[in-house]
């Protein structure tokens, strides 16, 4: 159990309520005892980890604020920091900033005065991607993706993209706004990962339930809207009112998208995100992809999705 939950991201969560669970009853304590010590020695690293990243994460808009670059940090150091009461409770490996596309040059130059090297995988294209790597240059850890658009593929950005512009339309001028981390969130969810890890459905249950204040539903509808995300966004939030049974999921959900199920929405359960993380991976993956092909083949395309937000 401490295995998927570290391959799930919730180690922290679990290891904790499991040394809650033995301190109360000491005479089934034993078989808990080793896998415990052995859990919170990782729980300590990441802790350490998420601390020294946050470290880097402020350091980093803070000189871009100085600069005038525009840039927001978005999934996993934000999520930690606002959707949840232990911080160490969403554990996360490195540092997403999305800013504009003028703002990369600039940004470049200042990651490169702060130490940092271009991390780029060979033979990718950061520019078709819209992502650019960097890492510490002096300390191994410390990985940053300069993005541009949240939405990695070509194709797929013919229909969805979300940028900087949609990010802080969501949070109506505030990226760290709870609207905006739940549309963050549900994107980074659906489209980015396909619900491969449980930590990523919790990010979207806490938003909803106003761990970050409160959702502005009309908000988040037009710019799901605008983005070409609604079905996306509808999915995340239908798929984590099944996994935790919470009804605010399911109403924002139907609020999104009354009516049929669409057909990608069937791919996935959540016996297909326990299984991502184990050894039969490979046999629910199919149904990952698909999901992702059918939710890009069935968003209307962003200038269509564009006119009739407005």
């Amino acid at each position: 159990m401490l295995h998927a939950a570290a391959m799930h991201g919730t180690l922290c969560t679990a290891a904790r309520h499991l040394r809650a669970r033995s301190a109360s009853q000491d005479a089934d304590a034993a078989p808990f005892l080793d896998p415990m010590r052995e859990a919170e020695a990782q729980v300590l690293a990441s802790v350490g980890e998420g601390m020294r990243l946050r470290h880097w994460g402020e350091r980093i808009l803070r000189r871009f604020a100085e600069e005038s670059v525009p840039a927001a940090i978005v999934k996993g150091p934000v999520a930690a920091a606002r959707l949840y009461r232990h911080a160490s409770d969403r554990m996360f490996t490195d540092i997403d900033i999305v800013l504009p596309p003028a703002a990369v040059a600039p940004a470049s130059a200042l990651l490169h005065a702060l130490g940092f090297a271009p991390d780029d995988i060979p033979g990718r294209d950061a520019e078709e991607h819209r992502e650019f790597k960097w890492v510490l240059a002096s300390g191994p850890g410390v990985h940053v993706e300069v993005q541009t658009d949240m939405i990695h593929s070509a194709r797929a950005r013919s229909r969805s993209s979300v940028d900087f512009d949609a990010i802080c339309a969501a949070g109506d001028g505030d990226p760290s706004d709870a609207t905006a981390l739940l549309f963050v969130a549900a994107v980074h969810a659906s489209l980015g990962h396909q619900f491969e890890r449980l930590e990523l459905v919790i990010d979207v249950l806490q938003a909803v339930r106003g761990a970050a204040g409160a959702i502005d539903g009309d908000r988040l509808s037009r710019v799901a809207a605008k983005s070409g995300t609604t079905r996306a966004v509808a999915a995340a939030l239908a798929f984590s009112a099944t996994m935790y049974r919470d009804q605010e999921c399911a109403a924002l959900a139907r609020r999104l998208m009354p009516g049929m199920i669409p057909m990608e929405w069937r791919c996935v359960s959540p016996l297909v995100t326990m299984m991502a993380q184990s050894v039969s991976g490979r046999r629910v993956a199919w149904r990952r992809k698909l999901f992702r092909r059918l939710a890009n083949r069935s968003a209307p395309r962003r200038a269509q999705a564009a006119a009739a937000a407005t």
